[in-house]
């Protein structure tokens, strides 16, 4: 018979007495306690996804702040250009002011009688001062400097050359052969005017063709920096308000990044101490495992600890300039913040690696020091988990090569570019799809904990393999996006060179057209989605229904049928039976279809309705042209009928002239005739000398006023196509006012529509299932 132990002396001398089963209760005990103290599969892949989650979260916000920071570096330039701003500016009023006074000037080389240039190139051996400003004037015509008097003298039509001389076809190269010979500081205007009446205007002519030179080639020089400037001037009101709300987003983002990177060294830590004790206690083979999925992540992460630090370690100095936000922003990131914890305390998780690799905690008095693995894994367990802000609005000035989170120059693009979603956008994308993936793994985990059935393990398995799927389709999707976008971005730099190079501006027709169709896209890319999310929702709805209402019976053949089939295979409805419920079961996606029919014919009617508007757009676009071109074709006509003004104007002059001189001459001639043949002679050419004028200026009179009736009729007719061109612009842009509020309230109407489906499905399924409990 079996005498059990007592307390007291008795125990102790049976301890005493049997050595051997003391040491084994010893053994046994220490075993038990690094049970205790160890970690199972499951928390080694908690801790796996959780530092998934983290890698991820941190990469979305590493991909932001490179965003941000190239789009505040682009828009700091548009400060630089303040300055050169007003100095173009300035050079533009220099220009004005210069080509004012070169105007004045030809008109006054213009208003001086033919008699004194006649005179001017009559003189054989001329004063010192005429030969200079001659010659002055003449190498301003291209000539050379040092000539003689005498091809100064053979030059044809001197004064209408001079008058019709360009100011931007004088060469820096001849403004710089005048100034050499100290042309205002020794002949002045006083100094000259004397001389001869011609050395006045000529003068006056010189010294505003060399001002107006001046003042073009220094706005030549600055032309491409004058549009730079207004381009900026425009948008410096609001970049700086977005440049303070990208800047707290970024301390955010900052912020969320050295948090994450502690939590992510307490983790890495735990996981390659727990490794190193597996390895050492050759406890992975006798440690149950809860299901394939953990074994397969915990054989895996045994691995992963001894390649994570130097993996890791290249992206951290890649990366810690990107983190740490400028010197210029002082905001507090805990006040503008609510939903980010404080910084974590986890230098005590990080006990174990904190000098070194795993041979560091081969030592037992270091370890048995420190806190244990299960007090390390609670603490980082319970520690709250910190969550990575939210993106704020897209940017869309970046380069292409900015997309997958890379720095990089911003580009200056026009207003009208299209630039897809940023790298930001798609990485947080891609990690609200990987926190899903864990959901469902949880999801599916408790399935086989539990094993109600079959099938539900096998929908929920389906459900995870769809998200993995549709995961890699959004790497896919990333990857194509950031080719578009490269070929995108050389194109717009090519096609930008190419218009600045020849000249021209972008018109006003491109946007608007760039505009429609960027709206077209988001319009087509989200009604795919939409059906898309429904169908998915659908097909849920019915599989999770159809579980519910299946008897026990029905409930062992379907998970014989999907053990026998393949994972890939999709549940079937069960046949037979209820018939009134199998009706109402369809009812609801039959609804969902005529809804989702109504959405299309109402979408195919704005959409004709957008071409309708876009032809009428284009055709009013090619009416303004037309108009554009005829308003060129008036300006030109008005030019050549002030051509036309001033040669009548300048023949009239010549007829007076010629008229006062034969005159005189006629006198002189009948001087020395009698008395009676000079009063018969004198009397009748006078007659027809006179007659001959007065039909001449008439003539004139009457060309004068037709003149200047063609002129006020070209002046209305402006006026009435800058009225109208003004019309079409405001006509133009109500238009695309409606297009964009169409397509905006179309958009709410499907999200609105979307965000009933489910309430739909909820009381479809609330229906059935009332019906499943009447039925039972």
């Amino acid at each position: 018979m079996h005498v059990p132990h007592t307390d007291g002396p008795t125990k102790g001398a049976s301890a005493s007495a049997d050595p051997h089963d003391a040491k084994n209760s010893d053994k046994h005990n220490k075993d038990k306690c690094q049970r205790e103290t160890s970690l199972s599969f499951d928390d080694v892949e908690e801790l796996s996804r959780r530092r998934e989650q983290l890698c991820s979260d941190v990469e979305t916000s590493l991909a932001r702040i490179a965003e941000i920071q190239a789009w505040v570096h682009g828009a700091s330039k548009s400060d630089d250009t303040t300055e050169a701003t007003a100095r173009d500016a300035q050079q533009r009023q220099q220009v004005k002011g210069a080509m004012e006074a070169l105007t004045a000037a030809r008109a006054a080389l213009w208003a001086v009688p033919t008699r004194f240039w006649n005179d001017l190139r009559g003189l054989r051996r001329p004063p010192l001062a005429v030969a200079v400003v001659v010659q002055a004037a003449v190498c301003l015509l291209g000539e050379q400097l040092y000539i003689s008097w005498d091809h100064c003298r053979s030059i044809r039509g001197l004064p209408r050359r001079l008058v019709k001389r360009d100011p931007s076809a004088v060469t820096a190269v001849l403004i710089a052969a005048v100034r050499r010979r100290d042309f205002d500081s020794t002949w002045t205007f006083d100094r000259v005017v004397r001389v001869h009446p011609t050395l006045g205007p000529l003068h006056r002519w010189i010294t505003a063709m060399l001002r107006a030179s001046e003042a073009a080639l220094a706005a030549a020089a600055g032309a491409v920096e004058d549009v730079v400037s207004e381009e900026c001037g425009m948008k410096s009101a609001t970049a700086a308000a977005e440049t303070a709300a990208l800047m707290r987003e970024m301390e955010e983002h900052a912020e969320y990044v050295r948090m994450a990177r502690d939590e992510l060294a307490a983790i890495d830590a735990l996981l390659t101490d727990v490794a190193y004790e597996a390895e050492r206690l050759s406890l992975s083979a006798a440690t149950p495992c809860s299901s394939p999925k953990a074994c397969s992540n915990t054989a895996a992460s045994s691995t992963e600890p001894s390649r994570q630090p130097s993996e890791r370690q290249e992206p951290q100095d890649a990366e810690a300039c990107d983190t740490s936000p400028p010197p210029c922003s002082s905001s507090s990131t805990a006040a503008a913040v609510s939903f980010i914890v404080p910084r974590l305390q986890l230098e005590a998780c990080r006990a174990g690696s904190a000098n070194g690799g795993p041979g560091m905690v081969a030592n037992a008095a270091d370890s048995d020091a420190g806190p244990s693995l299960r007090a390390r894994f609670e603490e980082l367990r319970t520690t709250p988990r910190i969550r990575s802000p939210r993106l704020g609005r897209p940017i869309t000035g970046y380069r292409a090569h900015s997309v997958g989170g890379l720095r990089g120059r911003m580009a200056r693009v026009s207003p009208g570019a299209i630039s897809p979603r940023g790298g930001a956008a798609l990485l947080q994308e891609r990690a609200d799809l990987l926190q899903r993936v864990h959901d469902l793994e949880d999801k599916l985990k408790e399935a086989y904990h539990r094993n109600p059935s079959m099938a539900e393990f096998q929908l929920m398995r389906d459900e995870m393999t769809a998200a993995k799927q549709e995961l890699l389709a959004l790497r896919a999707e990333h990857s194509q996006l950031l080719g578009q976008t490269k070929r995108y971005a050389l194109h717009r730099i090519n096609v930008s060179r190419e218009r600045k190079a020849e000249g021209k501006a972008c018109d006003d027709s491109d946007a608007a057209a760039m505009t429609i169709s960027t709206l077209e896209e988001m319009l087509h890319v989200a009604h795919a989605r939409i059906r898309q999310l429904e169908m998915q929702d659908t097909l849920s709805a019915l599989r999770t229904l159809n579980d519910a209402s299946a008897t026990p019976e029905q409930r062992d053949g379907l998970a014989q049928a999907v053990g026998a089939s393949p994972p890939s295979a999709p549940a079937t409805l069960p046949t037979g039976g209820d018939v009134c419920g199998a009706g109402v079961f369809v009812a609801a996606p039959q609804q969902q279809q005529k809804r989702l029919d109504d959405m299309l014919r109402e979408l195919q009617m704005q959409q004709g309705a957008l071409a309708v508007a876009e032809e009428r757009l284009n055709q009013e676009m090619h009416f303004h042209h037309a108009t554009r071109q005829r308003m060129h074709q008036l300006q030109e006509e008005l030019k050549s009928v002030w051509r036309r003004l001033e040669s009548a104007e300048y023949q009239l002059k010549v007829a007076l002239e010629e008229r006062e001189d034969h005159v005189e001459a006629a006198g002189d001639a009948t001087a020395h005739r009698s008395a009676s043949q000079r009063s018969r002679l004198g009397a009748a050419s006078l007659h027809h000398e006179l007659k001959q004028l007065r039909q001449r200026e008439l003539e004139s009179r009457q060309m004068v006023e037709r003149l200047r009736v063609e002129l006020d009729t070209l002046k209305q007719r402006q006026a009435e196509e800058r009225q109208r061109s003004k019309e079409l612009r405001a006509a133009r842009a109500v238009m695309l006012a409606r297009l964009e509020k169409t397509f905006a309230e179309s958009l709410r109407r499907q999200e609105c529509d979307l965000r009933a489906i489910p309430e739909a499905l909820t009381r479809a399924r609330k229906e059935m299932e009332q019906l499943n409990v009447q039925r039972r």
